[in-house]
C-alpha cells in the first residue's frame, strides 16, 4: 500500500467517524440522555444546597457540644472551627465545599467520625447498590405480571383486589412500611433479622451460606423499598395492556 492510498484510507476513516459522531449527537436518544444527566446534576446540586441550608437553620453547630467537655480547651475548639471552615460565612462555606467536591472529589471530613466523608460513603454504597438492584428486580418481577393479570381480568374481583393493593402501595410511604416491617420482625423474631446486613457468625459460613445469610437479611428491606414502587408500575402496566387489548388486531384475533 502506497503512502497516498494509506492517507486516503485514514482520511476516509476519520470522515466516517466524524459523520457518525454528528449523527450520534443529533439523535433523540443522545439528547434525552444528556438532558437526564443535566437534570440529575441539578437535582444533586439542589439536594446538597437544601441539606446545607437545613443544617444552618439548626441552632449552634457541632462544636457547641465539644465546648461542654472540660478536657477540650478553647484553643482546640477554635482550631477545629478554622479547620472545618465554621468561622466563615455560610454562603462561603457552601461554595468552598462545592469547589473541593468538583475539583478534588473531596466531600470533607465528618464531624462525628472525624474521617473523610468519601470513605464513609464508600463503605455504605455497596449495601445501598445491592438493595437498589434487589428492589428494582423485585418491583419489575411483581408489578408486570400483576398488571397483566389485572388487565386480562378487567373489572372482575381479582382486578379490583389488585387495584386496592396498588392504591395502598402508593398511599403508604416507604418509611411507614419500613416501621411496620420492623415491628413485624420484632414480633416474629428470630424469623427475620432486625438489624445489620449479616449475622454474627458470617465469617464462619461457606460462600453459599454467606450469600443466603445476606439474602435473608435483605428480605424485609427489599419489601419496604419495592412496595410503593411496584404499585405505580403495576397501574402503568395495566393501563398499557388495556390499550393493547383494545386494538383492532386483538379484537379480530378474538
Amino acid at each position: 500500500m502506497t503512502s497516498s492510498s494509506r492517507d486516503s484510507s485514514i482520511k476516509d476513516g476519520l470522515d466516517t467517524a466524524i459523520d457518525w459522531l454528528k449523527w450520534l449527537v443529533t439523535t433523540e436518544t443522545f439528547l434525552y440522555v444528556v438532558k437526564r444527566l443535566l437534570q440529575g446534576l441539578l437535582t444533586l446540586l439542589l439536594a446538597s444546597a437544601l441539606s446545607f441550608l437545613i443544617i444552618q437553620f439548626a441552632p449552634g453547630d457541632y462544636l457547641d457540644t465539644l465546648k461542654q467537655n472540660p478536657k477540650i480547651s478553647p484553643e482546640r475548639i477554635e482550631e477545629l472551627r478554622q479547620q472545618f471552615g465554621l468561622d466563615k460565612p455560610a454562603l462561603l462555606q457552601y461554595w468552598l465545599w462545592l469547589k473541593q467536591v468538583v475539583t478534588k472529589g473531596d466531600f470533607g471530613t465528618s464531624f462525628v467520625y472525624f474521617r473523610p466523608v468519601s470513605s464513609l460513603l464508600w463503605e455504605r454504597i455497596k449495601a445501598t447498590l445491592l438493595l437498589a438492584i434487589a428492589s428494582t428486580i423485585v418491583t419489575w418481577a411483581i408489578a408486570i405480571p400483576l398488571g397483566i393479570i389485572g388487565a386480562v381480568n378487567q373489572n372482575r374481583w381479582l382486578d379490583q383486589f389488585l387495584r386496592v393493593i396498588s392504591y395502598a402501595g402508593q398511599a403508604l410511604p416507604s418509611l411507614i412500611m419500613s416501621l411496620l416491617l420492623l415491628s413485624f420482625a420484632q414480633y416474629t423474631s428470630p424469623l427475620f433479622p432486625v438489624g445489620n446486613m449479616t449475622s454474627i457468625n458470617f465469617t464462619d459460613l461457606s460462600l453459599l451460606g454467606q450469600l443466603l445469610d445476606i439474602g435473608w437479611h435483605m428480605i424485609l428491606p427489599t419489601i419496604a423499598l419495592s412496595f410503593s414502587g411496584f404499585a405505580g408500575l403495576q397501574r402503568i402496566t395495566r393501563g398499557e395492556m388495556l390499550d393493547v387489548l383494545r386494538q383492532d388486531y386483538i379484537q379480530t384475533a378474538r
